[in-house]
């Protein structure tokens, strides 16, 4: 997330850099996110933070992208251009001006990047390729061994619990970033 936040707005605050970071997000976008994670974790040892710099890897384009997009739509508003009129520094204006106005827009975003990680976590598990740790027990595991053991076959409804787990902290984490949003919107406190 903090990735992106940086990148996404020095990407979208300086023009210039638009042909090298669309290039590098064609690259990035057009392939599979999900069989870059099994590669890279199949080559590598299998741990939390090993998923974690995985996920990282390729997962700041998505909200750099996002930032780039909404401070070029809100780059030249009045105050922005008074700003920089009266010689504000690229860094001043981007800390000061634009990222406070996109604070209920970031917080909304990054509210479904949770769950599409967990989601993602999910997978890699499933096909045999998260936590490596007997002691830690993920819903992806769980399913795993679900399958492999044939007993949805017999009983489909065991199968409902992990999904209903999954279901649940999507839609939580959902509408806790709807929540903050609306907590975090100037408008909202007028």
């Amino acid at each position: 997330t903090v990735l992106g936040i940086i990148i996404g707005s020095v990407w979208g605050f300086f023009r210039k850099l638009d042909p090298l970071m669309l290039e590098i997000r064609n690259f990035i976008n057009n392939i599979p996110s999900m069989l870059v994670y099994m590669l890279l974790l199949f080559v590598l040892d299998r741990s939390f933070w090993t998923l974690v710099f995985v996920m990282c890897l390729f997962g700041w384009m998505g909200l750099a992208s996002f930032i780039r997009n909404q401070i070029i739509i809100i780059q030249n508003r009045e105050y922005n251009i008074a700003s920089n009129t009266l010689g504000s520094k690229p860094d001043k204006m981007i800390t000061h001006n634009l990222l406070p106005y996109l604070t209920s827009v970031i917080v909304t975003v990054i509210s479904t990047a949770i769950p599409a990680a967990i989601s993602s976590e999910v997978g890699l598990s499933y096909f045999g390729l998260g936590f490596s740790q007997a002691d830690t027990v993920t819903l992806g595991q769980v399913l795993n061994n679900l399958a492999s053991s044939g007993q949805w076959m017999e009983k489909p409804w065991v199968i409902l619990c992990p999904a209903l787990v999954i279901v649940g902290m999507t839609v939580a984490f959902f509408t806790l970033g709807l929540d903050l949003a609306d907590a975090t919107d100037p408008k909202n406190h007028r």
